[in-house]
């Protein structure tokens, strides 16, 4: 690149040189080699002059001041903007695009979660309004909502979940828990669910509060500490389960008989 440039741009020539009163003597600093057809040459003036391909540059030279430092300011400027340009980056300017290529990286894992989270939440409204568009319909054909848990105001349900993470993986091993539901509900939940801190249970089992049972779904609370309040949604049409307090639950209940 710099050979191109150097060969397109109109470079001064040793043709002006003249021995009058008012030249100076430069020395030749560099020999800058041949660049395209023209041999160029630096002298103690920090100027670059061009000669002919098949001449050396000469030892010293005479210019007059002023011709020469209006002949080849240009020369110099462009000559030093290429040279610019051409710089390794510093260590901030390589920090600075590694901070911004971190951040964007960041900022796509978050697009990525909230792109995911918002998709649950559609299928869970869906899901939700496909479980009332039946309820809907068979209340129009005067029939009962089939249900997987049924229910009539008590009984035990087990339950199979497992941990997830924001992002909706699983974390660790299946837990199994059972829910009492009547005068006096209760959770009983295995050690694997319960927090380093926690306060109101006994032998492993919680009662239950704000239990709400209907013909779609269950939905109850239970208090691990004052931090901790998780609350249990049940669907009765599919048997799937939700807990969300500081840890998210999923997994599938069932009626025991």
């Amino acid at each position: 690149m710099l050979r191109g440039l150097l060969g397109a741009v109109c470079v001064l020539t040793l043709s002006f040189v003249s021995s009058g009163a008012l030249a100076n003597t430069y020395f030749l600093q560099k020999d800058l080699g041949i660049q395209g057809t023209q041999h160029l040459c630096q002298y103690s003036n920090n100027r670059v002059y061009a000669v002919s391909v098949g001449q050396i540059c000469a030892p010293q030279i005479e210019d007059q001041p002023n011709m020469a430092t209006q002949s080849s300011t240009g020369l110099q400027q462009g000559i030093q903007s290429l040279l610019d340009s051409t710089k390794p980056p510093s260590e901030l300017e390589e920090a600075q695009t590694r901070g911004q290529q971190l951040q964007n990286a960041k900022s796509e894992v978050e697009l990525a979660r909230m792109s995911h989270d918002a998709a649950m939440n559609a299928k869970m409204d869906q899901d939700k309004q496909n479980r009332r568009n039946v309820a809907m319909l068979s209340q129009i054909l005067n029939r009962d909502v089939s249900t997987s848990l049924n229910l009539t105001g008590s009984g035990d349900v087990l339950c199979a979940v497992d941990e997830i993470d924001k992002l909706g993986l699983v974390q660790g091993e299946t837990r199994k828990l059972k829910l009492h539901f009547g005068e006096d509900g209760s959770i009983s939940l295995p050690t694997g669910m319960l927090p380093p801190i926690k306060a109101g249970g006994q032998n492993g089992t919680w009662p239950l509060f704000e239990t709400h049972v209907t013909d779609m779904e269950i939905t109850t609370m239970y208090k691990l500490n004052v931090f901790n309040r998780p609350k249990v949604h049940i669907d009765r049409l599919t048997g799937h389960v939700t807990i969300n307090g500081l840890k998210h639950f999923v997994g599938q209940c069932a009626a025991t008989s």
